[in-house]
């Protein structure tokens, strides 16, 4: 009798535990296209009811940010977008919530914005799966931007006016290496991408993506030093979208001593107004680099905030010999063999587990091959199917740990990359939100309020 009673409590526990949530149910709504039953369902969760006179609903941000999808499916986008953002406000470091909001805003056709949201993927932490997909997502637009754009000013070229362009236009040339050994070549997209990057930090100037001036020597044949000569510059200034290049180049002796030459030239005046060169040993280009940052600024008569200028200063590496694997990562990628390019990036990231920007361009091919896609329906669906399939909601480990001995970092990151994301607080634990309309009726997001403070 005892142990008939010990089965049947272990069926009923067994059976609780596999019992569909509300929000797997909401997903198949959403798989099976009942948008309006999925939104129905998820408003359930939010629990709308009255207190203190008050009609409240309570803050869940699954919940909330599966309303945003279903709005999203009914291409009500407006509304996707406001549900987004209230989220992102009140939890900045949800990945999927950043994610779809950047998705909606290519529906809308808000190219900048949709780069915008994507480009957020720095405040998210490596356990979030929706880093990935933002950061491939990231790198399809810009691609796609800086072709599009290339293309359209080759074709207009005699239309163009460089004065059309804003003042504080800026494009990065690649440095031409003066090297005798070929191995320092490739460092002049890397130099050319911290520059940029670095340059970028102040919003007084507008900075070409790198990848635009690739595009542009791709299409017109050219190499570095022709995209550099000073007869080329006003062209190029105008093919670019920029008033002002910067250029010069490097030399790297066989003792690894390092001369750096760069210069300022005004595309609509061929001059070299700012000259400007650095001696030292190889170790040192990345100070090297930061001088040359910081007195472009002063060309500008740009003044930096104590939080740019740390920013600025903040050296990527200090093993040179992943920055050199670095740099042929964003060559590869530049000749679209992405294998080889995530294995570079990773072989980066083994000598310096510090490289944060070598980090940044690690992406799994499930979620690279899945955001190099134009339908953004199907990007949507098996964005749904891409989440499901990693374990515990963690995403593809792309470091793995070496064998022997682990490192601290080591554990910190096989940790970080499994563990649960999955958790949803119950009601006890979330805060409420002001619904000022009648009980129970469907969120509309000019309603969501701001949350009710504790005590209030």
């Amino acid at each position: 009798m005892r142990f008939r009673y010990c089965a049947g409590l272990l069926c009923v526990i067994v059976l609780a535990g596999c019992s569909t949530t509300p929000y797997n149910r909401a997903e198949k709504m959403m798989e099976n296209q009942q948008y309006e039953e999925a939104l129905r369902t998820y408003l359930k969760q939010l629990d709308p009811h009255i207190k203190n006179e008050n009609y409240v609903i309570y803050y869940d941000k699954e919940a909330i940010t599966g309303i945003g999808r279903a709005y999203y499916n009914m291409t009500k986008f407006p509304a996707a977008q406001k549900v987004f953002e209230r989220v992102i406000e009140k939890d900045p470091y949800y990945g999927k919530a950043r994610f779809f909001l950047g998705l909606t805003f290519e529906q809308m056709a808000l190219e900048d914005d949709a780069l915008a949201a994507y480009r957020s993927f720095t405040k998210l932490p490596d356990s979030d799966p929706y880093k990935q997909l933002m950061i491939g997502r990231l790198e399809h637009l810009i691609r796609r931007k800086a072709t599009r754009s290339v293309i359209s000013h080759i074709e207009t070229e005699e239309q163009l006016n460089i004065q059309d362009y804003p003042e504080n236009s800026v494009c990065v040339l690649y440095f031409i290496s003066q090297s005798e050994d070929p191995k320092w070549r490739p460092l002049q997209k890397g130099l050319a991408e911290m520059l940029a990057t670095d340059l970028a930090v102040s919003p007084e100037l507008t900075v070409v993506e790198r990848l635009r001036l690739n595009m542009l020597m791709q299409e017109l044949g050219l190499n570095p030093a022709a995209v550099s000569a000073e007869e080329n510059a006003p062209r190029m200034g105008k093919l670019l979208g920029a008033r002002t290049l910067i250029k010069g180049s490097y030399l790297i002796t066989p003792e690894l001593k390092m001369t750096l030459d760069a210069g300022i030239y005004q595309a609509v005046r061929p001059d070299f107004p700012m000259p400007a060169s650095f001696d030292g040993v190889l170790a040192k280009l990345f100070q090297m680099e930061k001088q040359l940052v910081l007195q472009i600024f002063d060309y500008f008569g740009i003044t930096l905030t104590s939080q740019q200028r740390d920013k600025v200063l903040k050296v990527p590496t200090v093993d040179m010999e992943a920055f050199q694997l670095y740099c042929l990562g964003l060559d590869a990628l530049d000749r679209d063999d992405y294998e080889n390019a995530q294995t570079l990036f990773t072989e980066a990231l083994r000598l310096d587990p510090e490289f944060t920007v070598a980090k940044d361009r690690l992406v799994s091919k499930n979620a690279w091959e899945l955001t190099h896609k134009q339908n953004l329906t199907r990007i949507e669906a098996d964005v749904r199917e891409y989440i499901a399939s990693i374990p515990r909601g963690g995403p593809e480990m792309m470091i793995k740990p070496k064998e022997g001995l682990v490192s601290a970092w080591q554990r910190l990151q096989h940790t970080n990359l499994f563990q649960n994301n999955g958790f949803l607080p119950g009601k006890d634990t979330r805060d409420g939100f002001a619904e000022a309309n009648e009980k129970g009726a469907s969120i509309i997001p000019e309603r969501l309020g701001v949350p009710v403070l504790p005590g209030r």
